[in-house]
Formats: structure tokens, C-alpha cells, sequence
């Protein structure tokens, strides 16, 4: 495999989101030492194992087959939200504060929520006319801003905070958009000897979607590309896991 400088940095970044990589004075160290459970697994996951010592892997992350007393919650570790994506948004939702909005910006995109996702994630048709509900539109130009546009009797508009665009956080509810549209994301699961190949139609939100390139290996030359991005191979212990987050996050599940 023939990296490009540009993958092994997307590598490093993937690393430092993700906390196995601190990013500190200057300099890349290891984070504290961790292990994670998922459940009652007899499987636990480490953060801040030098990889001379590990015993298993699973793509580029460190794991073994065993029960640890002393671990925190995968949950936790990799800062997914307790709740599944459609409570996230409902709760969020009550937060907001709407404004009315006469017209519509110019140079702006809409998310997808009538399209198969291989249409592209973002489109230039706004919904449909008739359209009740909501959606989100987003600048065009870089820094791209993110709107939520709330169609009903008037059309009304929420300018989305910087914690929910930056790292791709917003696409938590893309998701859960495109599910009340009618558009349930999918995952296929096909299971060897001692591997599982995961092909998904929709990446999930960035901590979930951190999780899954670091304990998994692309099925593609181009790793960072969409198709090698929503095509990984597991080793045959994370399907639970993969199997429960999956399902938080609204995906129809087949053959696992």
C-alpha cells in the first residue's frame, strides 16, 4: 500500500480526533493509557497502548478478547452520545430558537433528503414545494455556515453553532433527516472465518465514523476516498459493537 503524504496526514488527524494521538507543545504523544468495555463483551479496547505490546488488532486499533474491572464505557471513550440519533435531535430541536425568514440566501446547497446519498450529500433543488418540516442548507463558500430551514406556514431559520459544523457533527442529523423523509440508511454485514466486511450507503456521524476507520481496514486502494470510507473489513469480534452502533444511529441492518 503506497501512502501519499496527504493520506498520512488524514491518518495523523483521524488519530488525534479520535484521542490516540494529543497534539501538545509542539508535539504528538500518546494520550493517557485507557481500556474501554461495550456491554458485558469479554472484549476490552485500549487508547495509549504503545503497539509493541498489543495483543490484537483490528485495523490500526488495539484490543484483546478479555473482561477488564478497571475500564470506563466505550460510550465514554470515544464521546458517543448515550442516547440514539433521533432523541439527540428531538432534544436539540426544543433548544432552538427559531427566526422568521422572508427569503432565502443566495449560493447555498441543500442537504439531500429525497435522493439515494450516491446522488451526493448536498444539492442546489430545495425541497419540493409543499415541503413541511425540516432541513438544512449550508454557504456555498468557505467557511461554510449551516442553516436549519423549518418549512411550514412561514419559513423560518436557526444559524447551527460552531460545535455542530466544525468536525461534521451536523451530520448526526442528517441522518435522522433523511430517515423522516423516508430514507433509512443501510449496512451490510458479511461474515468469513475470521473477518467481517461492513459496506454502509451513509457515513455516520464523526465520532462513530472515527471509531469504525481505526478498528477497521478499508476494502479500497483510495482509503480516504467515500467508497473506501463506507467499505471496511472487521475482525470477527467488533461485529456486536459495529452490530449496536449501527442501530443507535437508525441503520437498517442486514446479515449480521
Amino acid at each position: 500500500l503506497n501512502l501519499k503524504d496527504e493520506d498520512i496526514q488524514k491518518i495523523r488527524q483521524l488519530l488525534i480526533e479520535a484521542g490516540y494521538i494529543l497534539h501538545k507543545s509542539n508535539r504528538l504523544t500518546y494520550p493517557q493509557h485507557k481500556i474501554a468495555r461495550s456491554g458485558n463483551l469479554d472484549l476490552s479496547i485500549y487508547r495509549g497502548l504503545p503497539p509493541w505490546k498489543a495483543k490484537k488488532v483490528s485495523g490500526i486499533g488495539i484490543y484483546d478478547t478479555i473482561k477488564t474491572a478497571d475500564s470506563i464505557r466505550l460510550c465514554e471513550m470515544f464521546s458517543f452520545p448515550d442516547n440514539g440519533n433521533l432523541t439527540c435531535f428531538d432534544s436539540f430541536i426544543k433548544t432552538v430558537k427559531w427566526k422568521g425568514l422572508s427569503k432565502l440566501p443566495e449560493e447555498i446547497e441543500y442537504l439531500n433528503i429525497s435522493k439515494p446519498a450516491t446522488d451526493g450529500y448536498w444539492g442546489s433543488n430545495p425541497p419540493k414545494n409543499g415541503f413541511v418540516g425540516i432541513t438544512i442548507c449550508r454557504t456555498k463558500a468557505v467557511p461554510k455556515r449551516y442553516t436549519l430551514l423549518k418549512y411550514g406556514d412561514t419559513l423560518k431559520s436557526y444559524e447551527m453553532p460552531e460545535w455542530l459544523t466544525i468536525l461534521g457533527e451536523y451530520r448526526r442529523f442528517s441522518i435522522v433527516l433523511r430517515i423522516k423523509n423516508g430514507l433509512i440508511p443501510r449496512v451490510k454485514f458479511s461474515t468469513s472465518d475470521h473477518t467481517t466486511t461492513i459496506k454502509f450507503d451513509y457515513l455516520l456521524p464523526p465520532p462513530e465514523q472515527n471509531f469504525t476507520e481505526i478498528f477497521s481496514w478499508s476494502t479500497e486502494m483510495d482509503i480516504f476516498g467515500l467508497k473506501g470510507r463506507l467499505s471496511r473489513i472487521i475482525q470477527n469480534d467488533f461485529v456486536p459493537i459495529f452490530t449496536d452502533i449501527f442501530e443507535r444511529n437508525g441503520y437498517e441492518i442486514i446479515g449480521a
